[in-house]
């Protein structure tokens, strides 16, 4: 059985990867230019969550507007920052939907189109639906604040943040709700449920080794213990502590590094790796990031694994596994494992209370942590179609279409909006469980975001390290990894070997200049 699920996850997969690269135009092949109308060209970031909202934007923007054909133009690594640079001043794209980029690069260049106008023309009512001269509201008004000091440089718009998505743990609610198994409000009933779920004979983990995704995963327990105010004094360097008590500089942001959160994340961290049945890694040396979905996915159908309870990842990776769902539900022949009918659900991190080691959380807020803020929308400024361009991203800002997003992709564009019942109804359970925990009032968000100097020159690499570089066992940045290499490391050392990474002399010699 479990070959040839194998063999079906690839062959799915397989086709998936290849439908990417016919013809320049991606699902628009059989379609022809028409010389009678004028050609929008949409570059669009193809990666984990497609591109069939695009398609939906496509279609009710050229039943409004006759005389344009949009044409999406698919690509993934052509739409890297590395090439992307180089590239865009002789690309046919007017308008850009990227995954990870440097704004501020591409801006300093001159490479985008100044869209002031377009973010600010009050064109919106007050739920954010577009309603032409007689709106209220503009894009910047209903942008969520946060976003508003990345996007506005000397009081100009260039581009426009495109997806976010909260990071931490994914949970099968089926499995739950058949075990018995409730969602735990304490860390220390998690650990409990852990024990209970190896008894039943379930893993209760799966993850990618990619740093990138187990570093937003412990991001989330981080920000969930400091709440958003103390986390963000991670990005400006620049407030008060009121967990160290202490006004943070520049000069003093070393001193972050001492936050108890990061202490909270260590132990998450040191737990699951101190016994091997509490995740799928325990059997592995690493894991991709397709294979730890695989085990959750597919565990169902496995039976030589134990069923897998939980995942870390972001809110993308739903519709990245979408090929992988459906595999396991062909093999099933069971329409209610097919994509969208499976009960995945969003789990924010459970409060520290009573933990060895931890103090206890003074976080009222539920605070998630969201990763890919640095996702872009964009028009080219070599675009000798600026107008139809500014109003194609003010179409897409409407209401119903960020709804048409989040139900695509289980990932929300940071705009205020609400969604319809009827519209959430199109949601996957996990994309309606995304939305619901966004729009709880009890749920603050919070980002990484490259605002300060530092962090800017130091670059994407400097973000990463910044979060838990270490020198003790080995020099990493990986907690889990460096505690499941060693089972005798202690969440003591491991903040010990921070504190030498960055003490005072190296933080002011190194890093602040």
């Amino acid at each position: 059985m479990k070959k040839i699920l194998s063999f079906v996850l690839v062959a799915l997969l397989s086709l998936s990867s290849a439908a990417v690269f016919v013809g320049c135009g991606g699902k628009t092949q059989g379609e022809k230019v028409d010389p009678n109308k004028t050609q929008l060209y949409v570059g669009v970031y193809d990666g984990a969550l497609g591109t069939e909202w695009l398609y939906e934007y496509k279609k009710e923007y050229e039943a409004l507007h006759p005389d344009v054909q949009i044409w999406p133009d698919e690509k993934k690594n052509e739409y890297s920052d590395g090439q992307l640079i180089s590239t865009i001043k002789n690309s046919r794209q007017d308008v850009y939907f990227l995954s990870a980029n440097n704004y501020s690069a591409f801006v300093d260049k001159g490479l985008l189109l100044d869209i002031t106008d377009c973010v600010t023309e009050k064109v919106y009512d007050e739920k954010m639906n577009l309603v032409g001269e007689s709106g209220t509201k503009s894009i910047e008004d209903l942008m969520y604040a946060d976003f508003k000091d990345i996007y506005r440089v000397n009081e100009k718009y260039y581009g426009l943040p495109n997806w976010i998505s909260p990071s931490g743990i994914i949970y099968d609610n089926d499995l739950f709700e058949e075990n018995g198994y409730t969602v735990p409000e304490t860390y220390e009933a998690f650990k409990d449920l852990w024990d209970v779920m190896v008894s039943d004979h379930i893993i209760p983990f799966s993850f990618s080794s990619f740093d990138y995704i187990l570093l937003s995963a412990l991001s989330n327990v981080w920000a969930s213990y400091e709440g958003k105010a103390n986390y963000e004094l991670n990005n400006t360097y620049s407030g008060y502590d009121t967990g160290l008590k202490m006004d943070i500089t520049p000069q003093k942001a070393y001193l972050l590094q001492g936050q108890e959160g990061k202490r909270a994340a260590l132990t998450f961290a040191r737990d699951l790796a101190s016994n091997n049945a509490y995740t799928t890694q325990g059997t592995k040396n690493g894991q991709l990031n397709a294979d730890a979905q695989n085990d959750f996915v597919g565990s169902v159908m496995n039976p030589s694994q134990n069923r897998v309870a939980m995942f870390l990842e972001s809110s993308y990776w739903e519709c990245e596994a979408k090929d992988t769902i459906n595999a396991v539900g062909n093999l099933a022949k069971d329409p209610e494992m097919m994509y969208g009918k499976r009960d995945f659900r969003y789990m924010p991190f459970p409060k520290f209370e009573g933990t060895d080691g931890v103090k206890d959380s003074t976080n009222t807020k539920t605070t998630v942590f969201c990763s890919n803020t640095s996702s872009m929308v964009c028009v080219n400024a070599a675009t000798t179609k600026a107008d139809l361009a500014k109003d194609f991203v003010q179409f897409v800002h409407d209401r119903q279409n960020l709804a048409i997003y989040t139900q695509y992709t289980s990932c929300i564009r940071p705009f205020n909006y609400e969604m319809t019942e009827d519209e959430l109804a199109k949601c996957t359970p996990f994309g309606r469980s995304i939305y619901e925990t966004v729009h709880d009032p009890d749920v603050e968000l919070t980002y990484d975001r490259t605002i300060n100097k530092t962090t800017q020159a130091g670059g994407e690499e400097f973000m990463w390290d910044w979060k838990f570089k270490t020198d003790s066992p080995t020099v990493t940045r990986s907690p889990f990894l460096a505690f499941y290499q060693n089972k005798t490391a202690t969440v003591d050392s491991y903040v010990e070997g921070m504190k030498r990474i960055w003490s005072e002399s190296n933080w002011l010699n190194n890093y602040l200049k």
